[in-house]
């Protein structure tokens, strides 16, 4: 059942995330309002990565997407969480 809760409050941020709110979102480990919300994009822009980062017990939660996600923002693109997402796509390769 834990499982479900790690689901359904991802869901929840990826909601708030459309809406633009990328700070203080729940954990759903520490159940803290401590998650912060960056972005990676793939080159040529055909797939997208949003990364919840947990300021608190920084536990990472990655959501893959194949187009541009609701409340994508540019200024929110991760250097750290941009290099991982390159090593993984390129590996696709």
């Amino acid at each position: 059942m834990a499982d479900d809760n790690l689901i359904t409050i991802t869901l929840a941020n990826a909601r708030e995330i459309a809406k633009g709110h990328y700070s203080n979102l729940l954990c759903p480990h520490c159940r803290q309002q401590s998650v912060e919300a960056f972005f990676s994009e793939q080159n040529l822009k055909q797939g997208y990565g949003i990364w919840l980062e947990c300021q608190r017990c920084e536990k990472v939660e990655h959501i893959s997407c194949n187009s541009e996600p609701e409340g994508f923002s540019p200024l929110r693109i991760s250097e750290k969480f941009q290099h991982l997402d390159d090593r993984a796509w390129n590996a696709e390769k």
